[in-house]
């Protein structure tokens, strides 16, 4: 920051002279006086707007008075000289003190300076003992901040594994978030459950990546030292969990949904709830407490004016951070082992069972149900086969232990779906598949009356043929 010194001389002057006629010059002055101490006064001149003025900081030692003013408003240049103006400015007045001195005013401002050396002692000791509360309880200089490191090498690992094996690195496709592991509701509620947990660990592209994991630096160098690791760990994986699960309730219509931010929020969730409370000192409280609910605030509000942000994990996260955290509260106020252990139990429980009702409850098999058409589709090519050559020898031979075993095979694995929870337009395709394979399986049964050497067989079967392709046309639709 810009600054500028200078030294002055006073022969047969000591140091608590020059300091007593010093503090006389910041009242003359009409500058604010900060603290006081032995050899030294802080202070700033007149403030403007919403900036404090120069910072002035003036030492003294038997015979010399160091003066420096400082600009501490984020400024890079002093072009318009200020830093020189006002050493010149307290220049002139300290030595216009010293040549008309009064001795009853310089006993006056020894007594009012050892008082502000007095107060300037009590705030520096008050500011320990706070420095020393908020190392007890946050342990910023002690805590281990492993299981932090650990979550993002994990994720950048995972990534990492994406993009060797054909990711995108700037936008992969959802069909690669599927497969490794994205929370996608068709899958998630028709038996892939572990995807609430895996999709905490995919992203969308480097760019996502990067902004969660610097996300999830902060607030882990933040929380992690004053939860321990145990508690950071159920806190992420749980608020993850729940993040997850809100944003299938949110989204009626499926979409691909991935990334670390749900349980991220659900940490800073966390840490705002401890911060609304008494246990980190006054003092800390107030600057973290406003820079956390800037951050939580404006991405929040960036999503619901966003299409692409899947907002509601971010609340979902937020809202059960917040929960933990005040459930938090006690157990770190009093260090009880077992109440700690009581609550981590309690949070995963409840995690599991509102995961588990969820799943119950909105079970959709939508997805293992186009598995089974899948299965079936390829089932019905080679039960086509055989038909493909009409003049072979063979087909009687092909069509009865080839064509017909293989609609049966069809039919009983469309059985299997019967129980399905499914939405009415897969019932309708489910009855419709239903009716063509007992078309087909009573068509297959008249190809091999007719292969026999029956007649009169002809005509039901271009009927039963018909219903086929009208069947097929109406599927299609």
């Amino acid at each position: 920051m810009p600054h500028f010194s200078k030294t002055l001389l006073f022969p047969g002057r000591s140091s608590a002279e020059l300091l007593s006629i010093a503090y006389g010059t910041f009242q003359e002055l009409s500058w604010k006086l900060k603290i006081a101490g032995n050899d030294q006064i802080v202070g700033y001149t007149n403030s403007k707007w919403k900036n404090k003025g120069e910072e002035i900081i003036v030492i003294t030692e038997n015979e010399k008075v160091i003066m420096m003013s400082k600009m501490v408003n984020g400024e890079v240049l002093d072009i318009l000289q200020k830093n020189r103006r006002n050493i010149t400015r307290f220049q002139q007045a300290f030595e216009n003190l010293v040549q008309h001195e009064d001795v009853l005013q310089l006993e006056n401002w020894t007594g009012e300076l050892s008082t502000l050396q007095q107060e300037t002692f009590l705030l520096a000791e008050q500011e320990k003992e706070e420095r020393m509360e908020v190392e007890r309880i946050m342990k910023l200089s002690s805590g281990s901040r492993s299981v932090t490191y650990f979550l993002i090498g994990t994720n950048a690992l995972i990534f990492l594994l994406m993009w060797i094996t054909g990711a995108g690195i700037w936008e992969p496709g959802t069909d690669v978030l599927i497969k490794w592991g994205a929370n996608y509701k068709p899958m998630t509620t028709g038996g892939e459950w572990w995807r609430l947990f895996t999709c905490i660990f995919v992203h969308i592209g480097i760019v996502h990546l990067l902004l969660n994991m610097y996300a999830l630096l902060m607030i882990g160098n933040y929380l992690e030292p004053m939860l321990g690791r145990l508690r950071f760990t159920v806190a992420y994986v749980c608020t993850g969990i729940i993040a997850s699960i809100t944003s299938l309730w949110w989204h009626q219509d499926p979409i691909v949904s991935a990334g670390a931010s749900g349980a991220i929020f659900g940490l800073y969730g966390l840490f705002l709830a401890l911060l609304t409370t008494n246990l980190i000192p006054h003092s800390a409280r107030k600057a973290l407490l406003q820079s956390i609910g800037i951050f939580v605030l404006y991405n929040i509000t960036y999503g619901l004016r966003s299409q692409t942000v899947d907002n509601s994990a971010h609340i979902g996260g937020l809202l059960s951070g917040l929960a933990i955290g005040y459930l938090y509260f006690f157990t770190i106020k009093t260090e009880a082992r077992l109440k700690t252990n009581a609550t981590l139990v309690a949070i995963i429980s409840i995690t599991v069972i509102f995961g588990s009702l969820y799943i119950m409850n909105s079970n959709d098999d939508s997805w293992v149900y186009q598995q089974h058409v899948e299965k079936i589709v390829g089932i019905e090519a080679e039960a086509l086969k055989p038909l493909q050559n009409i003049k072979d020898p063979m087909l009687l031979k092909e069509v009865a232990t080839v064509t017909q075993p293989k609609w049966q095979e069809a039919k009983h694995l469309l059985e299997e779906t019967s129980m399905y929870k499914l939405n009415g337009q897969l019932v309708n395709h489910r009855k419709m598949l239903e009716q063509y394979l007992d078309l087909r399986i009573k068509q297959t049964d008249l190809i091999i009356i007719a292969l026999q050497g029956h007649e009169n067989v002809d005509s039901e079967l271009n009927r039963y043929t018909e219903n086929i392709n009208v069947l097929l046309e109406r599927m299609q639709k």
